[in-house]
C-alpha cells in the first residue's frame, strides 16, 4: 500500500506495470531520482510564493542540489561564509529586525528602529534608509555602482539606483526574474558573480555596524 501511494505521489508508473514488467535498475533509480526532485522542487516553489518574507528571494530557480549565488560564489575564505549567513539570513526574513519582533510577538512590540528612531525598521530601511549606517551604506554603495557603470549606461545604473526597491532587489537577489524587466544586457543575473560578493560584504559590514550601535544605545538596566 505504502509503494502505490508513493508511485502516485511522484507520478511514477503504476505498481501493476511495475511488477509486471520491471525496469532495469539503473533507469529506474535515475526515473526515481528525476521525479522525486521535481516533485520538491515544485512544493517548494509553490509554498514560498505563500511567504512574504521569501518576496525578494528568486524562486523561479529552486533546484535540488543546486545552491544560490550567495553561497555558490563563497571564496575559501572562513570569514566569507559568516558574510554568506548573515545575507542568507537578510535574504529569507529570518534576520531579526524590530519590524519583525513586532510582526511575530504575542507581547506589544515597538517596531521602530532602535538605533535612528525615524521609522519602523524594515529590510528596506535596515539595507538602504537608516541614517545611522549611511556612512558605511554610502562606501559599498559606491562600489556596487562603479562595478555596474562597467556593464551599463549611466542611464540605466541610474535607474537602478533611482528606485529603492529595484536597488534592494539587486543587493539582496540581482538574479530575481522582476529584474528582467529592466530589459539589459547583460542580465544582472548573468553577472551576479561579481555582484554577490560586493552586496554579501555590504551586508554583513550593514550587520556589524548595526549590532555595535543597538548594543550602543541600548537601555541601561540599573536594577
Amino acid at each position: 500500500m505504502k509503494a502505490r501511494q508513493l508511485l502516485i505521489k511522484y507520478d511514477l508508473i503504476s505498481i501493476y506495470d511495475l511488477i509486471d514488467d520491471p525496469p532495469d535498475s539503473n533507469k529506474w533509480k535515475r526515473r526515481v531520482s528525476n521525479a522525486v526532485k521535481a516533485f520538491w522542487e515544485r512544493e517548494l516553489m509553490f509554498e514560498a510564493l505563500d511567504k512574504s518574507s521569501l518576496r525578494f528571494l528568486c524562486t523561479s530557480n529552486f533546484r535540488i542540489g543546486t545552491s544560490h549565488p550567495v553561497w555558490s560564489t563563497l571564496t575559501d575564505d572562513p570569514r566569507d561564509v559568516e558574510r554568506a549567513a548573515v545575507k542568507a539570513r537578510i535574504l529569507t526574513g529570518t534576520y531579526l529586525l524590530q519590524g519583525n519582533r513586532a510582526r511575530f510577538n504575542q507581547f506589544e512590540v515597538d517596531p521602530t528602529c532602535p538605533i535612528c528612531r525615524s521609522e519602523p525598521e524594515d529590510r528596506l530601511h535596515f539595507i538602504l534608509r537608516c541614517c545611522k549606517l549611511a556612512v558605511n551604506r554610502h562606501y559599498h554603495l559606491s562600489t556596487l555602482k562603479n562595478l555596474l557603470g562597467r556593464y551599463y549606461s549611466g542611464h540605466v545604473v541610474q535607474k537602478i539606483f533611482d528606485c529603492q526597491d529595484t536597488l534592494l532587489q539587486v543587493i539582496l537577489d540581482c538574479t530575481h526574474s522582476s529584474l528582467v524587466e529592466l530589459g539589459v544586457k547583460p542580465t544582472l543575473r548573468s553577472i551576479c558573480e561579481e555582484v554577490e560578493p560586493v552586496t554579501r560584504l555590504m551586508c554583513y559590514s550593514l550587520h556589524v555596524m548595526r549590532s555595535s550601535l543597538a548594543i550602543a544605545t541600548a537601555p541601561v538596566n540599573d536594577t
